[in-house]
């Protein structure tokens, strides 16, 4: 997980990624952003998968302004030598932090959205949800079924 030190989000765990390239295919962004942004190596990385995708509003905005993202699932192998604590990243800095940690709803220091839909992706991987937001905070999560997840891919 990385702690951003920019907004949206400062001081807050969230997972790695960033914004797709024209044209480049959701894995192969995701592959970059690893590389851009921890010191992990694709040989690092078990087989890689999609999960889902997260869609957004930030109600805030005059329209309101909305977007997304695609949730990868990309396991360590045996063979990584992870650290304790952080290491440096350019978006702030990374920790391996315990997946009970990271989708817990009480933890304020974890983006909120994530526990409430990674646990769900996890159990059963191809949903999509959405989420509301005013600024930072967040205001509905839903869960996108049927024709709306598939408008949303």
């Amino acid at each position: 997980m990385v702690r951003r030190t920019r907004p949206p989000f400062a001081g807050r765990w969230n997972g790695v990624g960033g914004k797709l390239q024209p044209g480049e295919p959701p894995a192969d962004g995701m592959l970059r952003e690893i590389g851009e942004e921890t010191p992990l190596q694709p040989a690092d990385l078990g087989p890689i998968r999609r999960i889902g995708g997260v869609r957004w509003t930030q109600l805030a905005e005059d329209p309101p302004a909305s977007g997304g993202m695609h949730v990868f699932l990309a396991p360590a192998r045996a063979s990584l030598h992870t650290w304790e604590g952080t290491e440096p990243s350019s978006e702030g800095e990374l920790s391996w932090l315990p997946l009970r940690d990271v989708v817990d709803p009480a933890n304020p220091r974890v983006v909120r959205n994530i526990a409430r839909f990674l646990p769900a992706m996890l159990r059963r991987p191809g949903l999509t949800f959405h989420c509301d937001y005013r600024g930072e905070e967040l205001i509905s999560v839903r869960r996108l079924s049927g024709s709306e997840a598939e408008a949303a891919r």
